[in-house]
């Protein structure tokens, strides 16, 4: 069966290696994989990009600051007039990086903050963590660029977010976006910091009042994988059409090998680039079979009797990988856990 789609958006590990031991870190990050591209590979690499229509690479890692030719590549991209940016844990960055990132043209980068002071450090096991990456946020800020604050939603930070939103509207970020835990990697083994049903519904409520409150202040509220799927605590802007990995983008391992996305386990591989090109990988007629090609009858869990399955595709699918070891089946719902409750649900159509 042909597929039409383009991958617009790609994720980039440049290399597993971290300089942070993070509890509720999804890859397990920390040493890098075996055989991770070369920087002559890697430039090859992005002279597919631009026939596949790739609107943006994002660069991540373990720490992708680490990989010390992210900037060359970055700059190679940026010469195809594609857009780069970069999530970092924020804790390398100097003023040298900061005039790589002018000269390749990053359109934005992902920082950190997952609580303010010693809760941000304990959760990254790293002391001085917050106060030296609050600084090299002002010093990118002083440089004119674009700041997105990533905060990864756990047991332990969940009442504190008033706190973080007060902070980061002082920093000057453009984006908030809130990425509830996923239960994969030391996250998986730190079950204390997963999050109850009421809340991860009282995330929904948080993100739904609170947006058009900080929009007015100049920040947007992104919410991230598994906060949506058709119910009253829907974000309007954020219009849910079913997860994209595989179908809009995909990831690309700093092995070479790729993923419908990054989150997803690392046994879930679509292709090697050092085997074959990009398009072929994607156009390949089994390639991501299971995100593109789907029945009522492929949904697992709670999905199977939901009325609007097959227009949301059984939501986050790392998320239901995660939890259940299904596809199709994402147990944070908003939708399922409002309707349980008896709360009215908007006409999803």
């Amino acid at each position: 069966m042909d597929y039409k789609n383009f991958p617009f958006v790609i994720g980039w590990e440049l290399t597993l290696r971290c300089n942070l031991q993070c509890k509720h870190c999804a890859s397990s990050a920390g040493y890098p994989r075996d055989n991770e591209l070369t920087l002559d590979e890697s430039l090859s690499i992005c002279e597919q990009l631009p026939d596949l229509l790739v609107n943006e690479v994002i660069f991540t890692g373990g720490e992708p600051l680490l990989y010390k030719n992210w900037h060359t590549i970055a700059l190679a991209l940026h010469n195809c007039g594609i857009k780069t940016g970069m999530v970092t844990n924020g804790l390398l960055i100097d003023d040298k990086i900061i005039e790589n990132m002018k000269k390749s043209g990053m359109n934005c980068i992902g920082i950190s903050i997952d609580g303010i002071g010693e809760l941000h450090d304990r959760l990254r096991c790293f002391p001085g963590a917050f106060e030296k990456i609050i600084k090299n946020i002002e010093n990118l800020r002083r440089n004119n660029i674009n700041i997105t604050v990533i905060t990864s939603i756990t047991h332990e930070n969940i009442l504190k977010l008033d706190d973080i939103y007060h902070l980061i509207t002082q920093l000057g970020a453009w984006k908030w976006q809130l990425q509830p835990i996923f239960p994969l990697g030391r996250g998986n083994g730190n079950s204390h910091l997963h999050l109850t049903e009421e809340q991860f519904v009282s995330l929904g409520k948080y993100i739904f009042h609170l947006q058009p409150v900080a929009l007015k202040k100049g920040l947007e509220i992104v919410p991230a994988d598994s906060c949506g799927y058709f119910s009253s605590l829907d974000i309007p802007e954020f219009n849910w059409q079913g997860c994209g990995a595989g179908r809009f983008s995909c990831g690309i391992m700093s092995n070479g090998y790729i993923k419908g996305c990054l989150s997803w386990p690392d046994t879930i591989i679509e292709g090697d680039l050092r085997k074959d090109d990009l398009w072929t990988i994607w156009f390949r007629p089994d390639s991501f079979s299971k995100q593109r090609f789907f029945s009522k009858e492929d949904m697992n869990g709670n999905c199977i009797d939901c009325e609007v399955a097959m227009e949301c595709g059984g939501g986050c699918q790392a998320m239901s990988l995660a939890k259940t070891g299904m596809w199709r089946a994402d147990p944070y719902c908003y939708r399922r856990i409002l309707k349980e409750k008896g709360t009215l649900l908007k006409n999803p159509h």
